[in-house]
This record gives C-alpha cells, sequence and structure tokens, in this order.
C-alpha cells in the first residue's frame, strides 16, 4: 500500500483523494461480492433478516 501511495502521491493525488479511491474500491468489491451471495442463496428465502418472503 505504501508503494501505491507514493506513486498516487507523485500523480498529484492528495491523501484525502487516496483514501477515498480505496474506500470506492472496497464497497465496489464488496457490493459485488455480496451480490454474488444473494444470488445463489435459495429463491423461497428472504434476502433481509427477519422479514417473511412474500406470497404467503
Amino acid at each position: 500500500m505504501l508503494i501505491d501511495r507514493a506513486r498516487a502521491t507523485q500523480e498529484g493525488r492528495s491523501y484525502r483523494e487516496i483514501r477515498r479511491s480505496l474506500k470506492r474500491y472496497i464497497a465496489r468489491t464488496l457490493y459485488r461480492r455480496l451480490n454474488t451471495i444473494y444470488a445463489s442463496a435459495e429463491p423461497g428465502r428472504s434476502r433481509v433478516v427477519g422479514v417473511e418472503a412474500a406470497g404467503g
């Protein structure tokens, strides 16, 4: 990470911009993984904890 930070700083990016980019990367990756998990879940199960499946 230090190497990436040094390179980004040389490119003219501030520490704040670097942190923002890292947060966006983490959020994007986590979102994709969670969507994959939910897509492979059983169709009859609710995707929100504590909420009953519709149609009952």
